[in-house]
């Protein structure tokens, strides 16, 4: 599943089109909050870290549900911290 969200389509010079995949992607994701004793996108996050999928590999962070959380991502891009990732896919569950 995270390769059919991470894929790309790119079109060559000669209207030929090819699948372009990044080859390093941050999956964070956030822990249990609330009533919710078990959330998928920290799951999601931890099964897919330090794993690879054909030419993509995965760091996954598991995130706190707090300020200090969400703010972890934002504020490791405003360093400079994430230039080694081609992308970023931040998880989350949604209480209703």
């Amino acid at each position: 599943m995270a390769t059919l969200l991470l894929t790309v389509l790119s079109q060559t010079p000669f209207g030929d089109h090819v699948l372009v995949a990044p080859r390093h992607v941050l999956v964070a994701g956030y822990g249990p909050w609330a009533s919710h004793l078990d959330n998928p996108s920290a799951e999601t996050a931890t099964a897919l870290n330090n794993t690879c999928y054909q030419s993509v590999c995965f760091t996954g962070w598991n995130l706190t549900v707090s300020h200090a959380g969400a703010s972890r991502v934002a504020d490791a891009l405003y360093r400079g911290d994430l230039k080694r990732y081609d992308a970023i896919v931040t998880l989350g569950l949604e209480s209703s």
